[in-house]
Parts: structure tokens; sequence; C-alpha cells
């Protein structure tokens, strides 16, 4: 591992500045109130920027800012409200129930406002304890939360008005990293001995968290009114990279062959192993310039890459003269296309890598295809009531999420105050943070808690062995809980790991003389609160998702078989840039979210899984489906109109019924036999054009019209025949599948 490269990564990335936003944001007012001997103010007014920086995550300007003022205004009702009732446990058990149903619903409008509900609830769960407990009036301390939500809502604007577009250049830089990282696992499809069923699998996790991270980046670029409305060289150069990453994306996902065939056919010559070595220079290449975007320089380009194309291009020739049969031709074909497709992606890396250095003008963004029309590729989701009173059914996970958590919340308010348990606030935080609407991320979740603040105890014990200066201490403190923000959205146990020591440095400088009891503390009320979260996510309304997989198939492959109806559409000129962009997000999303959903059905109990096997392989083949069509993709759209163009189209249709087929057999409906007649005529045309074309070449005739055709028209019918046989055997698997809704 690259130990230099991870610390440049790290230390540039939005995740990084966001912890030191929020550890600045935090403990200023603390700071400056200490110089006034007025340390409980601050104290007050730090907890109030905590429960603001919750919601602070990457987005819009405007949805920040909107999600922080919302915040602020629920932590003052709050506040007021836990305080008024605190004479009384009945009142305080009713005002969390209300609470916890009420907030945990906001979850239904997307994550912002569910972190807005979160943060309400970190409110009362920390006025619910005495320990925590100053001695002001109501107001006055309702005032001081909120001043310290509205402070830090006030610095997170400051920041940004100072470099408006770092945290969009931080989360592109880290969106191309990740494809970087895609592309370098694909290259392992090249090497000798591969595990597919691994690589595969990989590929389907890396390449939902390329949708993840683009989803993330969609918001923060196509819904901020600095990037896409105003004309600005880095506006210009945000957009115009993005646009350029996601087709460089979709040329990289593209497929042209069965990987074994190619290895069987070349694995006794050097050349895949060139191949291999090229795209991980490429993912290489990639990984430079999305660090130079995050670090807002410039890289150098890897010039070396057109040479190795170039070298294994004569490789490609000089096998294909020694080598290439009737009987081998479609792997050759294969074979140049993939080498093809690596000379257009670096080509395009360095198109992005020279408009970085050049930068954009206005008109080479209004010239790309389909930029005034990229507010089409965001969703939006207003707040409406109706959209709440929908979701108050069992049949929503968020409301069953909402009960478990009100349920959770209220067990462990009863446990607490039934035995006077010391920091009882700790126990209910632990149900808040570890328990979530899936059974798996919150067993996931529930022993990171548990392992993190064990060895975060002893972590803490260390320091405070070692360590016995307050200055340095102090020090310590704020670097683990700058580190601790900064893991907080990428690795909770780590998170958790450096959170626990922190908090104990914290306690132990407000109550030294309780610290033992302190330290007990923590373990046994985190345990008590992972039991309770466990069990309650285990046995109420529990959401399994098998049972939420069927439909997630569905869409899936209606997806899939819209973009490839959007993608043939292409053959008579019937489709903008624009319809094929959205058809292939619409695609690349819904497949990650079924290859989401049956991940986390592999972390539930056994018993609760159901046909991984056949699920595993759906996945896999839906994977190379949309890698097929994004290729077919390709050809069309370096394609003429040729005397097969009605036979090409024809077969278009037949494939996109035995798509509706295969959507109709996941319903559960009786499906007839398909005809491939079409698809056959257009076979017999090629292998037509394959004899006229061997007929010119034994006369010594090398450039004719029917070289191109027959080139063309093989590249489409060999696509055709590989996404055929794709949705043939997908319906295979409709078949043996059994699902439930």
């Amino acid at each position: 591992m690259d130990f230099v490269k991870q610390y440049r990564n790290f230390v540039n990335s939005h995740y990084f500045s966001e912890g030191l936003r929020m550890t600045a944001g935090i403990l200023i007012p603390a700071f400056v109130m200490n110089l006034f001997d007025l340390l409980q103010v601050g104290i007050v007014m730090s907890l109030g920027a905590l429960c603001v920086s919750i919601t602070d995550s990457p987005g819009p300007v405007h949805h920040r800012r909107n999600g922080m003022v919302a915040t602020t205004g629920a932590i003052f009702i709050m506040s007021l409200l836990t305080n008024a009732a605190n004479f009384s446990p009945i009142l305080v058990g009713l005002l969390l129930t209300l609470s916890s149903l009420f907030f945990s619903m906001l979850g239904v409008y997307g994550a912002r406002p569910g972190a807005v509900g979160v943060s309400a609830l970190v409110v009362v769960l920390l006025h619910m304890d005495e320990s925590v407990q100053v001695q002001m009036p109501l107001l006055q301390q309702a005032a001081l939360i909120t001043a310290g939500g509205a402070w830090y809502t006030c610095f997170s604007l400051l920041l940004y008005s100072f470099r408006p577009y770092r945290m969009a250049q931080q989360t592109l830089g880290e969106w191309v990293q990740t494809v970087a990282t895609y592309l370098q696992t694909r290259a392992l499809l090249y090497k000798k001995d591969v595990n597919y069923q691994s690589i595969f699998s990989q590929l389907l996790q890396q390449q939902g968290a390329v949708q993840e991270k683009q989803a993330v980046l969609r918001e923060l670029l196509l819904k901020a009114r600095q990037i896409i409305k105003e004309s600005t060289p880095t506006s210009r150069l945000l957009l115009m990279t993005f646009v350029n990453v996601s087709d460089l994306f979709e040329k990289i996902i593209t497929s042209y062959s069965r990987y074994s065939e190619m290895h069987r056919q070349f694995d006794d010559t050097p050349i895949l192993d060139h191949l291999y070595e090229l795209i991980k220079q490429m993912a290489d290449q990639l990984e430079e310039i999305g660090l130079a975007i995050k670090r807002g320089e410039v890289t150098g380009f890897n010039t070396q890459l057109f040479e190795l194309v170039q070298w294994i291009k004569e490789e490609e020739e000089k096998l294909e003269a020694k080598e290439m049969q009737p009987g081998n031709l479609e792997l050759f074909l294969s074979l140049r296309r993939t080498i093809q497709n690596g000379e257009d992606i670096v080509k395009q890396l360095e198109n992005i890598q020279h408009n970085l250095q050049n930068g954009i003008q206005p008109k080479e963004l209004a010239q790309l295809p389909g930029i005034k029309n990229l507010e089409k590729f965001v969703d939006r989701q207003p707040i409406k009531w109706q959209t709440l009173l929908d979701n108050l059914t069992l049949d929503s996970d968020i409301f069953r999420h909402t009960i478990r958590l009100t349920v959770a919340l209220v067990a462990g308010f009863i446990l607490a105050e039934t035995f006077s348990i010391g920091h009882g606030y700790w126990i209910l935080l632990t149900i808040l943070v570890i328990l979530k609407p899936a059974y798996s991320l919150t067993k996931k979740r529930n022993r990171d808690r548990l392992i993190g603040t064990v060895l975060g105890v002893l972590l803490g014990l260390l320091i405070l062995q070692l360590v016995k200066t307050t200055p340095a201490l102090l020090v310590i403190m704020v670097l683990l809980m700058a580190a601790n923000f900064s893991f907080m959205r990428t690795n909770y146990f780590i998170s958790v790991l450096l959170m626990t020591p922190y908090l104990l440095i914290f306690f132990y400088f407000l109550q030294p003389e309780n610290f033992r009891t302190l330290l007990s503390d923590r373990v046994i009320d985190t345990t008590i609160g992972s039991v309770i979260a466990f069990a309650v996510s285990f046995l109420l309304f529990p959401t399994w998702e098998k049972d939420k997989i069927k439909p997630l198939m569905v869409k899936a492959m209606e997806k899939v078989k819209d973009y490839f109806a959007t993608i043939t559409s292409g053959i008579s000129g019937e489709v903008t840039t624009t319809q094929q962009r959205l058809a292939r997000k619409d695609a690349f999303i819904a497949l990650a979210n079924v290859s989401d959903t049956f991940n986390r059905m592999l972390n539930e109990p056994k018993y609760r899984q159901k046909q991984t096997e056949e699920l595993q392989r759906f996945v896999m083949l839906l994977h190379m489906l949309v890698s097929y069509i994004a290729t077919l993709g390709y050809y069309i759209r370096s394609s003429q109109q040729h005397d097969a163009t009605q036979i090409v189209v024809a077969a278009a249709k037949e494939i996109q019924q035995l798509m509706e087929n295969i959507i109709n057999r996941l319903n559960g409906e009786v499906v007839e036999n398909e005809e491939g007649k079409w698809l056959q005529k257009l076979n017999d045309h090629s292998n037509q054009l394959h004899r006229q074309r061997q007929s010119e070449v034994d006369n010594g005739m090398i450039e004719t019209p029917t070289r191109v055709a027959f080139y063309e028209l093989k590249s489409l019918a060999h696509q055709f025949n590989l996404i055929h046989t794709s949705a043939v055997n997908v319906k295979k698997l409709a078949d043996e599948l059994k699902l439930e809704d």
C-alpha cells in the first residue's frame, strides 16, 4: 500500500475538511466563553453547534443553509420542552415517544431532513440526563443552545463564501478516484487464472460506490446556482469534467467479449498481460487526476500511455497475421475493439487533463451535447404533508424503523430510570446511532460500536496514563475529535474508536473525581444500548432484504430495457444525447440498488436468505447486460445507415420483447416462447458479408466498401448476440427464482 498516496488522499478529502470544520465550529464557543470565565455557557453553545453540524453534509449551499436553519429552530423548541418536562419522568417519557415518532418520520423526505430529526432527538436525549444539566433558566439555556446552532450555521456558510467551489472540487476528485478504483479492478479480468466471481462481486460493489458518490455530486453540481447558472472558469471546468468522466465511465464498463474465451485463445501469448498493464496505468492516471482535482492543482499526463497503446496495436496485428482463422475471427475482433477502446480512454484522459490545465471557454461548454439539460439529471422531492401521511403504514420501511426506534428508546429510558443508571443518556444515544432501517446496517453498527468503545476506552486510559499535562491532553482531545468527525461518514468503527478517548478526556477535565465510574458507565451503557437496539431490530417488524429484492429486480430489468430501447433508437436517429445519458443513469442506479440490497441480504441470518446463488448470478448477468448495451451504444453512434438497417431495427425490437417477457416472468406471469428470426437474419446477413469480404481478400482487394460495411455490421451483430444470450440467461434465472413481493 502506498501510504504517502493514502495520506495525500485523506488530507485533501472533503471528509477531512468536514472534520476540521465541525471541530472548529463546535469548540470555538467553549474556548471563547472560557476566556471570560463562562465555560458553562460555552459548553451549552457548543452543544447547539454539535447538533447543527449533524446536518452540515455535502450538498448545494441553499440546502445546507435550510437544513441548518431548520435544525437551529428545532433544537430551540426541543430544548425548552425537554427542560420543562424534566420534573416528571412520565412527561419526559411521553415527550420522548412523541419526538421519536415525529422526527424519525422526517426520513421520508430524504437524508438531510432525516438528519434534522436526528439532531432534534439528540437535544432531547442530552437534556434528559441530570449529569449534563446546567444551572440556568430554561429560556436562557434554550437561547444559548440556539445561539450555538446559529453560530455554527454562520461559521459554515462563511467558510463556504471564502471557497465556494472547494467542496464540489473535493467531491468530484473523490468520485474520479472511485472510478479509477473500478477501472483498476476491471483490469484484473485480463490476468491469468482470474476468479471471475470474486472480480465481478468487487465490480458490483465498486459500481455501487461510483453511483453513490455520483448521486451526491449531481446534487452538489446540478442544484448549485453558482455552478449551473453562473459561468465562471471554475464552474465551467467542474461541469465539463463531470460530464466527461461520466462518459468515460460508460466507456470503461463496455464489454466486448466473454473473458473466459479470450483467455483460452490468448493466454499463451503476452497480449492480455500487456492489456492488463495498459488498463492499470490508465487507472493510475485517473487516480492522479482525481487527486489533482481535490488539491486544486494540475497533474502531468503520462504520455507513455499512447506509446503503450501503439505498441499493443502492433503486437495485435502481428498476432492476427500469424494466428487468425475463420474460427477465431470474432475473438480477434473483440481483442481489436478492446485495444481501440483503451486508446479512446487514453485520449479522453488526455482531454480531461488538458482541460484541467488550460480551462474551459464558455463556447466549449455550450457546444457540449446535452449541457443545457443537465438539471434533468437530479431528482427533486418537495416537502409535502401527503408524503408523510402516505408513509404511515407498515409497508413503509421508514415507518417500521420509526416504530422500532421509538420502542427501543422508550425501553432504554425505562431501564435507565428504573435502575438509576448514572449516564442513562448514553444508552439512548447508542440506540439512536446504531438502529438503522436495515437489519444488516444495524448489525454492523452494533459490532463497530461495541468493539470501538472497548478499544477506545483502552486507548483513552493509555493516553491519560502517559500524558499528564493539561495543554497536551487538550491538544490530543482536539486532534481525536477532528479525526473522529473525519471518519464519521466513511468508517464508523474508526470514528467510535477515536470518539471514545476524546469523550473520556473531556469528562476527565470536567469530573476527574468520578473518572473511574465514568469508564465503567461508558462500557456498560454502550453494551445495554447495543443489546436493546439489536433485539428490537431483530424482533419488531424486521425488514428483511429478501422481501424487498423482487420489486427492485423488476425495476432494474425495466430500466435495462429502457436503456436498450433508448440506445437502439439511435439507429434511426430518434434519440438525443440527453435521453441516452438519462437512460444510462437510471439503469446504473437501478442495478446498484439491486446489488446493494443483495449484499445487505448476505449479512442477514442464513435462514432469512433465499436463493443467494441464483440472485448473485442474476445481478452479475444484469451487470454484463448493461456493459454490452453501453458497448452497443458506442457502435451505433459511430455507424452509418446501410442496407441492413431495417434488419437491425427489427432485431432490436425482438430483444426488447424478450426483455419485456423477463419482466413479466419476474412478476409471475406466463410467458410464451420468443422467436429469434430477425436476429438470425442479422447473423445471416453478417455471414454473407463475411464471405464476400473473404472473397475480396483472396482476390487482393483490401480497401473496399464491403470491408467497412462488414466490420460495422459484424460489430453490431456481435453485440446483439451477446445481449440476446445474456437476456436468455436472465430469463432462465427468472424461471428458477421464487421470490416474494
